[in-house]
C-alpha cells in the first residue's frame, strides 16, 4: 500500500482490490495442490508427519480439484521412481509443478 500511495497508483490498487474480492467475506478458493512453501511450513511448525500421512492417504488434495484429467501421484508411483532410479527427477517435477 505504501508504494502504491508513493508512486501514484493507490486509486487503481484500491479499485482492483475491491473489484476482485479483496473486501468480500467469502470462502477461499480451493487449490489443487500443496505448494512447496506449505511443505516447508509443515516442517517448520512440526506437523510434517501428519501432512505427509494425509497427503499419501488421500492422494494429495485431489478432492478439491475440478479437473478430471489430473490424478494424484500414488504411493506406488513413488515406489516405482525409487526402484527405477528417477526419484530425483520426480521430486523436481513435483515441486516445480506444485504436485498434482
Amino acid at each position: 500500500w505504501w508504494w502504491a500511495a508513493r508512486d501514484g497508483y493507490l486509486n487503481t490498487m484500491i479499485n482492483e482490490y475491491v473489484r476482485n474480492g479483496g473486501l468480500i467475506d467469502a470462502a477461499p478458493a480451493a487449490t489443487g495442490s500443496i505448494t512447496p512453501l506449505e511443505w516447508l511450513w509443515a516442517s517448520r511448525d512440526g506437523y510434517l508427519s501428519t501432512m505427509m500421512s494425509e497427503n499419501f492417504q488421500n492422494g494429495g488434495m485431489s478432492g478439491v480439484v475440478d479437473n478430471d484429467n489430473v490424478l494424484p501421484i500414488t504411493p506406488q508411483e513413488w515406489m516405482w521412481s525409487i526402484k527405477n532410479g528417477y526419484l530425483p527427477t520426480m521430486i523436481s517435477h513435483y515441486f516445480r509443478n506444485g504436485g498434482l
